[in-house]
Order: structure tokens, then C-alpha cells, then sequence
């Protein structure tokens, strides 16, 4: 996997007009645009950008006569870090996650009362009270959206 050689490395962004927002999180005006991938050698999406790889696919599949529309669906994931640490020099690199809800977290002192509630690991998708700590967060952030 991976991209290009660092021989042949250099790619540039198209911006997609279609794809701007002003992102609401921001307190000063930030317009968020999503890019494609482009090629300088031939000028086309590189063939291992996901977007030129989902437009190829969808592509093929009409002039295949197989069909005329593809889904691609993502799995999103979302996490809330409490903090991260990261560390990278000549000779090592590291990486430390502090999470009030992760799953290695049941012995840590927090602010209020550690209750012990905490997901197994791999126990965290789609939890509910009191092993889900972020629900108020995650509905501020929705109703900023909705909003």
C-alpha cells in the first residue's frame, strides 16, 4: 500500500467547490472544502485516492451495463480523548491516550467520583449511560449542526 515513491511524490489537490461549509465549531470563520487527489504526471485522479477509486468504480459499472449507481459506505468512528501525548525522535516514536471512558481507565483519578464504569474492550460501540460518558457532548455537537 501507500502512495507514490518519493521519486514520483509530488500530487496536487483540486479543490471540490461543491463540497464547502463553514465549520461550525470554529470561532473565527473556517470554510472546510474536501480535494481530490490529482496526478501531475497525466493530470487525472491519482488511482489510489478514494474519491477517484469510488468515481472509476461507479464508472465501470455503467458501462458494464451491471448498473448505474454505487453506495460506498464508511464506517465512521469518533472518539473523545481526555488527552493525547505523542513523542517522535531519531530513534523512537510513542503515543499515550487518556480517555475517561476508555476501557483501561477503571483505577484512574478524575474529577467527581470514578464509578468503575467503564466499556470492556471493544465494548464501547454504541454504549449507554453510565458507561457513556459523552452523551451531553455529542448532543451539543449535534444540535450545533442541526442547528
Amino acid at each position: 500500500g501507500g502512495w507514490k515513491g518519493i521519486q514520483a511524490s509530488d500530487m496536487q489537490l483540486r479543490p471540490d467547490a461543491s463540497t464547502a461549509f463553514v465549520d461550525p465549531f470554529y470561532d473565527d470563520v473556517t470554510v472546510v472544502i474536501t480535494c481530490d487527489v490529482i496526478d501531475p504526471a497525466d493530470g487525472q485522479g491519482y488511482d489510489r485516492d478514494p474519491r477517484s477509486i469510488a468515481r472509476r468504480a461507479e464508472a465501470y459499472l455503467k458501462s458494464s451495463g451491471i448498473g448505474d449507481t454505487a453506495y460506498f459506505g464508511p464506517e465512521p468512528e469518533f472518539f473523545v480523548f481526555d488527552g493525547v501525548e505523542f513523542e517522535t525522535d531519531m530513534h523512537k516514536t510513542r503515543y499515550e491516550i487518556t480517555s475517561e471512558s476508555g476501557a483501561w481507565a477503571s483505577g484512574l483519578h478524575m474529577d467527581g467520583q470514578n464509578t468503575g464504569h467503564r466499556p470492556a474492550v471493544k465494548g464501547g460501540y454504541a454504549p449507554v449511560a453510565p458507561i457513556d460518558c459523552g452523551q451531553d457532548l455529542r448532543s451539543a455537537m449535534v444540535n450545533i449542526l442541526e442547528g
